[in-house]
């Protein structure tokens, strides 16, 4: 990958997202990032910027996400024995039946094991989590009282940064709202750049998060105008890191790691639910369920092809979508075909059925 050069004579102001804090206990991540940006904020290399929001959100939330970590891990080592081997009359005196229980229940107690390890060795969360409280420890937190309603408005109007899949609406911008205050109402600062790091692609342009959005970029340009500030962006903290430093302090595949995470993080436990019905396929935005074959309800022939071609809307269906968010997955559904009176004829049987019967 190419680095970015940035330039390092101009002041640096960093926003990072709850979004990149919390990613550090979702995988295992390498901590190097976390570390050097605890220094380049002891050596002053750097301004860390710190929204009360932000603030907020990570003590609200960073118990919940190693919760549900170590819940999806234990999870993932759950083996269910088949109740038949215990209780079907014509299977559970078989000497093979007998057997396999009896290995089933060895292994079942090695995995119970394992599962205690996750609940018990807790020294690698204990270690980001004084990492991120040091560093929080040394910022001044941008408090938010007297923005709150522009923020508000802002949400009501739709415009950015606004991420429709988050469950918190309108906290984005609270930030944004935040920082515009801090740089807009600032006498000491007149130049300089402002690097916005988060993964929540309600921030960018598209899903693809590669461009900040542009409302936010003319809205910036508009309200700093009189001011000699840029505006940059980067959806991976250790990507940032070493663009800065001009090193690879963080290995390319613990950058890959970190980019490729947005992308393709779901709880196995979601997936596995659908694996038999559909085909997972990863896209930069959102984890897509390839929409699974049409059948008759009645005589069981797939008859996908002559559905699509009477109802050319069924091709751009989708089964189910997983959507990332601020804190990983962050919401998923169905996507019906539209209505309810949507009638198909089997070409084999004749029989007539409401499509949302089988999509």
């Amino acid at each position: 990958m190419k680095k970015r050069k940035l330039k390092t004579k101009k002041e640096k102001y960093i926003f990072i997202d709850t979004n990149i804090y919390l990613d550090y206990f979702r995988l295992p991540l390498d901590v190097t990032a976390l570390q050097e940006l605890k220094e380049l904020v002891r050596k002053k290399k750097i301004q860390l910027l710190l929204p009360r929001q932000v603030k907020d959100e990570y003590t609200r939330m960073n118990k919940k996400v190693i919760s549900n970590e170590i819940k999806g891990k234990i999870k993932a080592c759950k083996l269910e024995i088949p109740k038949g081997l215990e209780t079907d009359l014509l299977i559970k005196d078989l000497p093979q039946a007998k057997d396999i229980l009896k290995d089933s229940q060895k292994l079942k107690g090695k995995i119970e094991t394992l599962s205690d390890l996750f609940k018990k060795n807790d020294n690698e969360i204990k270690r980001i989590e004084r990492l991120i409280d040091d560093i929080f420890k040394k910022l001044k937190t941008i408090e938010e009282d007297d923005i709150l309603n522009r923020a508000y408005y802002r949400y009501l109007r739709g415009n950015p940064p606004f991420n429709e899949d988050k469950h918190e609406k309108y906290g984005d911008a609270i930030i944004w709202e935040a920082l515009l205050k801090k740089f807009i109402n600032s006498v000491d600062i007149n130049k300089g750049e402002l690097v916005i790091i988060t993964k929540d692609w309600g921030w960018y342009e598209d899903r693809s998060r590669k461009k900040l959005n542009k409302f936010l970029l003319e809205e910036w340009e508009e309200k700093t105008k009189l001011k000699k500030l840029k505006l940059s962006s980067y959806s991976s903290l250790a990507s940032f890191i070493n663009d800065l430093t001009g090193k690879e302090i963080i290995k390319k595949e613990e950058v890959e790691k970190e980019n490729i995470f947005k992308e393709y993080y779901s709880p196995l436990s979601r997936i596995a639910t659908f694996a038999g019905a559909a085909t997972l396929v990863p896209s930069p935005d959102v984890f897509t369920i390839k929409p699974k074959s049409l059948y008759c309800p009645f005589c069981n022939k797939d008859i996908t092809v002559e559905l699509e071609n009477d109802f050319p809307e069924l091709k751009n269906r989708t089964s189910m979508n997983y959507l990332t968010g601020e804190y990983g997955v962050s919401s998923f559904g169905v996507l019906n075909f539209g209505g309810t009176d949507k009638t198909a004829k089997c070409p084999y049987c004749k029989n007539k059925f409401n499509l949302n019967n089988i999509i």
